[in-house]
């Protein structure tokens, strides 16, 4: 009895501070968890401290907390992705485990929708596509999110995407496989996890669906009283159709946002829709921060176009400054300046096209691209 009453007195969240980050304000209770404001005083920034609870309130180990503890300071610990919170420390107190991770300034998504109750196709789309390249990352280092809904998706103030709480994630692994324990929010589990079929990527798509609906309809596809009315619902009906405007597929949801992203450049103002459309299934937008690497001594499979910013363009005897609009190609490059390198100098957008998707393209698609390109490449 002695030590539990130990264990309570010494816990993070009594003291108010743990290590060299103070406490300074809770962002979100839970009754196992809480999440708080803090700063680095080391690095002058702002953080977030989530302290979960690892023992039950009679001092027991609770094994559920955690298992759920050390499997999200595993799980997202191995993620460094723009679209997933960063981690930067986590450790164990007498009784509760804390992991430090970025702060994100602005609002939960399910906030927006609370204010908001739908969003615009195009808001929606931009949120998916972000979700969708986080979770594209997660899988490649064997993560399975498996709670993927609103509030689990953080919004920054210009509408960036941050996953966050991988808390239930899952780690996979050939020798362990997957983990078929029924786990998550009712309504956004797979069917087939219902079923007894083991979590995967495509199961963390199914959520992103459910999400994807409500954002756009303002309602879940399976609404219930409670968890069992809801299961059975996903297993035995079929949800409300979404308008056939709506891009139904993956597929289609990129075309329709990188066509309009298209539309508000410049560069493409004068491009029929057939060819945009064309077009954006040749491309690829990417957001850089400022000393981020563009590309090193190869370019492969594409062209370049630094769409926003200025990058600085490093070969053996020059250091030349890349200004916003421009193109770049393996070949001008390599004839001007041999072995090279490309950093981003301030906050970037660059385009990234693929030469060998652009000649699958139609004739038309082609001779736009080309004869537009050729008057605005870099170092002739």
């Amino acid at each position: 009895m002695i030590e539990r009453r130990q264990r309570r007195r010494r816990g993070l969240s009594s003291t108010g501070k743990i290590g060299k980050y103070s406490l300074e304000e809770a962002i979100r209770v839970q009754p196992t968890r809480t999440l708080y404001r803090s700063y680095d005083p080391f690095l002058d920034r702002k953080v977030a401290i989530k302290i979960i609870q690892l023992f039950d309130p009679d001092g027991e180990q609770n094994d559920d907390a955690n298992d759920a503890f050390f499997q999200e300071a595993r799980a997202i610990g191995r993620l460094q992705h723009q679209n997933i919170v960063s981690v930067y420390d986590a450790g164990v107190g007498d009784y509760e485990g804390y992991i430090v991770m970025e702060f994100v300034d602005g609002e939960s998504l399910l906030r927006k929708l609370n204010n908001e109750k739908t969003l615009p196709l195009t808001v929606a789309l931009k949120i998916v596509v972000q979700i969708c390249h986080a979770l594209v990352y997660a899988e490649s280092k064997n993560v399975i999110h498996r709670d993927i809904k609103p509030s689990n998706i953080m919004l920054t103030r210009e509408n960036h995407v941050k996953v966050v709480d991988f808390g239930i994630s899952i780690l996979v692994t050939p020798e362990q496989g997957n983990q078929a324990r029924l786990v998550g929010t009712p309504s956004y589990i797979a069917p087939e996890l219902i079923h007894g079929a083991s979590p995967s990527s495509e199961t963390d798509l199914y959520s992103l669906a459910v999400l994807m609906y409500e954002m756009i309809l303002g309602r879940l596809p399976y609404p219930g009283e409670d968890a069992h009315a809801v299961l059975f619902k996903v297993i035995n009906e079929q949800p409300q159709v979404i308008d056939e405007d709506i891009p139904q597929t993956v597929k289609d949801f990129l075309a329709v946002l990188d066509t309009e992203q298209l539309q508000q450049m410049q560069i493409f103002e004068d491009c029929s829709s057939e060819v945009l459309h064309e077009l954006a299934a040749c491309l690829v937008f990417e957001k850089l921060q400022a000393g981020e690497l563009l590309f090193s001594e190869k370019l492969f499979d594409e062209y370049v176009c630094l769409v926003q910013g200025k990058a600085l363009l490093v070969a053996a005897n020059e250091h030349i400054i890349v200004p916003e609009g421009q193109w770049l190609t393996e070949k001008t490059l390599q004839q001007s300046l041999g072995s090279y390198s490309c950093k981003s100098l301030t906050d970037s957008l660059l385009l990234r096209v693929s030469k060998s998707n652009l000649l699958e393209s139609s004739s038309a698609t082609q001779a736009y691209f080309f004869g537009f390109i050729l008057d605005r490449i870099f170092i002739q």
